[in-house]
């Protein structure tokens, strides 16, 4: 023992010296230590009550009477790569093992995360020859009678180990790796050939076949050949004092790695990985800054000991912070970039992701303050992590959540409740975890659990089998790792185009303001405002932004650029301008969690001042309280900031954030009356699919369904008409109409069938092909128009062949079906060639019809496309369709008066008449339209207003007339939101959302965020008669105490006038029997009920409150139009 001894204290002073001609250096080793193993501070043989180690598998303990040394008259012995024999290092256990119960453990170290479990066992009494002591783990030997009868182990088995306090360094497998033949015997290779030109003990190193090396004292090196694909074949060992050069080899160095080389490495074949991890400075994380080389021993690598140095700290530290220690300030590298630097002695968040933080304090601390955001620091064998934005990580397992203290539903399967949410989840059965200072403190699979003040909750829905499963394996005193502050850290470089330049196809352009006040863009891109200090302020689909003072603008075209700026806008986010190398770099820090809460708070409060003076029919008493409730939060967010906790800042930031999310829509005021639809193409298969549809729809207070019913030339419900086909993909046997129908109007919603006329599907379809001969062609006589989703086929709307085919789809439909409407899309001839630019309408019967309707010879194909000829066949065609609209409007009222007629159109009005021939102000005119929708599909805010300006201007006082909006794209939540409200204030009787399949799935939750304001309360359609009045008149006297009493109290007999007028207008209109009324007497409650509210409008303008008058009288003024045009719609 002595003479072993002496050899390492030796070797340790060898080293020592050595290291001093290493690089500058922190330290010395890692999870792999860089120095021999002291022998002086390993186990050794003690008596049972001394060694402290216990072992405990499956239940049974296993207390440890001796570490390394011969089993004989010890019940349990404890063998690890420490054992010598003789004074010698052997992989093998001593003497012949018969009697006894022999356990290979397996030591896994993952951070701060250590863990082990069974590698392999033998349970057999028999003599055992061999038997091996893992590097990384022990082996356990076990006095055969102290195994219980019922013992059963296998590989994998967990193991728990307490008092083992000193085991041998930690060979990491994750780097890189020679793989031996038998994988048990694999061992981590260390270094490529050290620059230094020095080897240190208790090492491999990999030599390059272009390396000349001495093999030194105390070593030896396995010579590698080249095999088949990336398998090497040992050829021979070389011992000390020989060279090697011209080949692949594995250098071998200190006693332990001898005998292992010599034991096992002697023959065989082996391969590598991760070959691309070495290097020749060192074989610990370590850091280049400005060209110097700083390394990491394990008392600087996620330490919270020491004042002097630079430390390193990794997600796998104990907490996400860093420590305070004297003076020192610590920076955040993330992809290779410094992207924030902390203040003076004050702790800073670790980055979950892709990062870590460096600490520098006391004589180190002049270097970190040299460092400068955006300078580049090489991270060298720091393991780059892939976290969760926000998760909790206990026993190596990361949980991830991505809500906070919100209810599990079937959106939020994982959520991390805090204090501030309330005593307890208030979930139903599902796994939660108690948390409280860092540790489980329970574990339960009833819900509900109780949440401590200061601690967590996390709770699993039972959906969530993997992560529940998982979770059942913690045990109460487990450390949890808790990461909710978000991952705020970030650092994104891109080129820009050009600056000042037109946004073509794809650019990036910065607009800097020497050329103007405003970019001049289109709508068709996105942009972000940077101000003069460099930081984000806002973002904007609309285009045309007004250019910050002193800052730029960061405008992008194409969906790859607007997803990527997109992603990266953050209020407050630090941008920096490169003109030299056209780059544009943005930074990411914690604190923005605290200041975009902040500002997403004064935002609100702006928003709930504006609805009081507005009158908006919301719920005053709970928004006020959730204002206050995050006003009081944030204080406290903002006071650990100024502290220095910046993780519970941010934390508490975001803890808030989804009542904030809340109160964003909440200010919107629903409406009592409004025509609110979606499209819909379906895919339901039997009546359970239907009503779950209809439930969701009835859950977002949808009115109307316009669900696609004619399309690529069939139906959703069964046809007896010869060439109808049914969609059997989309719904198998069921007839989804009928469906749709039956269980919709169950829950009140319209059923409007959404028909494509003479557009039949592309290429190829089976109806396509059976109507040859009867298709429209374009200028060069080609039967389709090329899309993004195939070649569009169209029947020939003037040919009575095509014309009678659809109608008798119309026709079957109305007398078959349950329908409220006949919704006419593609009511029109498709858009030119994109390719040739060649317009439709060129068969021979159309050009016959066009010169004898206009008594010319002219030939389309030959003519201009300018002047008077040009002008009467683009007039034409466009009658074709005109009279195609008479035609379904004279059979569908025919059949059922009370049907609703609608289409959707070209929000490009007036240029859609030249172009696809659509002029649905000609439809209006003559009557037969009772609705028309634009399909005002965008990003912007000013589009759809100019699209409403413009359609009204046709409809007014002739039909009604709503907005088509995007549910799909990269339409923003907050943007559909402000769509719906403008759309309101700028004369549009409601909205169709185009559409539902998508807008249900869609990533912006388009599903909740319209249901929490916009559209949380029912609605009824503007057209409903005495039911439009009847649903006005109630929220009217629910608002006079709730609303405007609430917010400006009146002295006298003003409120309770009104009420009791509008309660006689409510009761005129519940009296009237609208489904079994004439057209005449339909028309006459119009009249009657116009009147009493003109008289009521009488009455709200005599409000002494100017204010209170208005938005009573705005509102009312809404209904009245209702009614008129209702009017005109039955007396046309």
């Amino acid at each position: 023992m002595l003479k072993t001894t002496l050899k390492q204290s030796i070797a340790l002073i060898l080293v020592l010296l050595l290291s001093l001609s290493v690089l500058i250096s922190c330290g010395k080793g890692g999870d792999d230590s860089s120095l021999p193993y002291d022998e002086s501070s390993a186990e050794t043989s003690k008596p049972a009550d001394e060694t402290g180690i216990t072992v405990t598998i499956e239940g049974t303990a296993f207390k440890v009477n001796a570490v390394n040394t011969d089993y004989t008259n010890h019940d349990v012995v404890l063998y690890d790569r420490n054992y010598t024999k003789e004074g010698n290092f052997t992989p093998y256990l001593p003497g012949s093992g018969e009697d006894r119960y022999i356990l290979m453990v397996k030591r896994t170290v993952n951070g701060a995360v250590e863990s082990y479990a069974v590698s392999d066992k033998m349970d057999d009494l028999s003599a055992k020859a061999n038997v091996y002591i893992p590097v990384n783990g022990f082996t356990l030997s076990v006095e055969a009678s102290l195994i219980p009868e019922k013992f059963k182990v296998r590989s994998g088995t967990k193991v728990a180990v307490s008092g083992y306090d000193n085991p041998p360094p930690y060979e990491r497998m994750d780097l890189a790796t020679v793989i031996h033949e038998d994988k048990n015997k694999s061992r981590r290779v260390f270094m490529s050939l050290p620059q230094s030109g020095t080897f240190r003990e208790n090492k491999i190193y990999y030599i390059d076949k272009e390396d000349t090396v001495t093999v030194p004292e105390n070593s030896v090196c396995v010579i590698l050949k080249s095999g088949s694909g990336s398998y090497y074949s040992v050829s021979s060992l070389v011992q000390a004092g020989e060279k090697v050069s011209g080949t692949y080899a594995l250098l071998f160095t200190g006693e332990y790695n001898v005998m292992y080389a010599n034991e096992f490495y002697k023959d065989g074949k082996v391969y590598f990985t991760k070959l691309d991890t070495l290097n020749g400075i060192t074989d610990t994380a370590a850091v280049k800054i400005s060209g110097k080389y700083y390394t990491f021993d394990e008392n600087h690598i996620n330490s919270s000991a020491g004042t002097d140095g630079i430390f390193l700290y990794t997600p796998d530290n104990a907490s996400l912070m860093t420590d305070k220690r004297g003076s020192f300030i610590d920076i955040v590298v993330v992809d290779g970039k410094v992207c924030y630097i902390g203040r003076e002695d004050t702790p800073t968040l670790i980055p979950a992701s892709h990062g870590y933080a460096l600490s520098f304090a006391g004589s180190s601390k002049s270097t970190g303050k040299e460092i400068k955001i955006g300078d580049e620091i090489e991270g060298i064998l720091i393991k780059d992590y892939e976290n969760p934005d926000k998760f909790v990580k206990i026993n190596g397992v990361n949980y991830p959540f991505g809500a906070m203290n919100e209810k599990l539903s079937e959106n939020t399967t994982i959520s991390l409740y805090t204090g501030i949410y309330g005593e307890s989840t208030g979930n139903d059965k599902c796994v939660e975890i108690s948390i409280e200072n860092g540790k489980v403190v329970a574990v339960s699979d009833s819900g509900n659990s109780s949440i401590p003040q200061d601690g967590y909750v996390l709770a699993i829905a039972n959906t969530e089998t993997l992560y529940k499963n998982s979770a059942r394996d913690i045990q109460t005193g487990d450390i949890a790792l808790i990461s909710a502050a978000g991952n705020f850290y970030g650092f994104t470089a891109f080129n820009y185009t050009a600056i000042n330049g037109i946004r073509y196809t794809d650019y990036i352009v910065i607009y800097d303001g020497k050329e103007g006040k405003y970019t001049g863009t289109n709508i068709y891109g996105y942009e972000v405002g940077v101000n003069s200090e460099g930081k984000m302020i806002s973002q904007s689909y609309a285009g045309n932004m007004e250019i910050p003072t002193g800052g730029f603008v960061i405008s992008v075209h194409g969906d790859a650029n607007i997803d990527m700026l997109k992603n990266l806008y953050l209020n407050g986010a630090t941008v920096s301008l490169d003109k030299t190398s056209k780059t544009v770099s943005v930074y990411k820090t914690p604190e923005l969690a605290v200041y975009n809460a902040a500002l997403l708070l004064e935002s609100q409060k702006n928003a709930f001042d504006n609805a009081k003076r507005e009158f908006y029919s919301i719920n005053y008493t709970e928004i006020s309280g959730s204002l206050s409730f995050v006003q009081t939060t944030l204080d406290q967010a903002e006071n650990a900031f100024d502290k220095g906790d910046i993780a519970k800042a941010a934390e508490l930031a975001n803890a808030v954030t989804p009542v904030l999310e809340k109160l964003k829509f909440s200010m919107y005021e629903s409406l009592p009356v409004e025509n609110r639809s979606v499209w819909y193409r379906a895919n339901e298969k039997s009546d359970k699919d239907v009503l779950s549809t209809i439930q969701k729809m009835a859950a977002m207070n949808i009115n109307a369904v316009y669900i696609e019913a004619w399309y690529d030339g069939k139906v959703i419900g069964f046809s007896d008409i010869d060439l109808i086909d049914h969609h059997t993909y989309s719904h198998q046997n069921y007839d989804a109409l009928e469906g749709f129908c039956r269980i919709g109007h169950e829950y009140g919603i319209e059923i409007h069938v959404w028909v494509e006329n003479f557009f039949i599907g592309v290429k190829g379809r089976e109806l396509v092909n059976a109507t040859a001969g009867h298709h429209l062609l374009d200028k060069n006589g080609n039967n389709y128009c090329p899309t993004m989703y195939g070649d569009f086929v169209f029947l020939n709307p003037y040919d009575e062949y095509s014309q009678n085919l659809v109608m008798s789809i119309y026709r079957e439909m109305i007398e078959k079906y349950d329908i409220d409407g006949l919704h006419l899309d593609y009511i029109r001839f498709p858009e030119p060639n994109s390719a040739t630019g060649a317009d439709f309408g060129y068969n021979d019967d159309i050009i016959a019809g066009f010169q004898s309707a206009y008594n010319t010879t002219a030939n389309p194909k030959t003519m201009a496309t300018y002047g008077k000829d040009w002008n009467n066949w683009c007039l034409f065609r466009e009658s074709i369709i005109n009279d195609w609209v008479e035609k379904v409007y004279t059979m569908a009222k025919g059949l059922e008066p009370d049907l609703i007629i609608s289409c959707a159109v070209s929000s490009n009005y007036p240029g859609s008449r030249t172009t696809i021939f659509q002029n649905f102000n000609a439809w209006v005119e003559k009557g037969y339209m009772d609705e028309v929708f634009s399909m005002s599909y965008t990003t912007s805010l000013e589009a759809p207003v100019q699209n409403i300006k413009t359609f009204t201007r046709y409809t007014d006082g002739k039909c009604f007339y709503s907005i088509g909006l995007s549910a799909f794209e990269n339409t923003p939540d907050y943007i559909l939101a402000e769509q719906i409200k403008l759309s309101r204030e700028n004369g549009a009787f409601g909205q169709n959302l185009f559409s539902w399949g998508s807008l249900i799935i869609h990533e912006e939750n388009y599903f909740d965020a319209l249901r929490i304001g916009i559209y949380s309360r029912k609605s009824v359609q503007t057209y409903k008669l005495s039911e439009t009045v009847l649903a006005y008149t109630q929220r009217l006297i629910e608002d006079t105490d709730g609303v405007y009493a609430y917010l400006k109290p009146i002295e006298g007999d003003f409120y309770s006038s009104i009420k009791a007028k509008a309660e006689n207008i409510r009761n005129q209109a519940n009296a009237f029997d609208l489904d079994n009324a004439t057209g005449e007497q339909k028309a006459e409650y119009c009249r009657n009920a116009i009147t009493a509210l003109e008289e009521l409008k009488t009455l709200m303008q005599s409000c002494p409150d100017e204010n209170v008058s208005r938005a009573m009288v705005e509102d009312l003024v809404f209904i009245i139009d209702c009614l008129n045009t209702s009017l005109v719609r039955l007396t046309k």
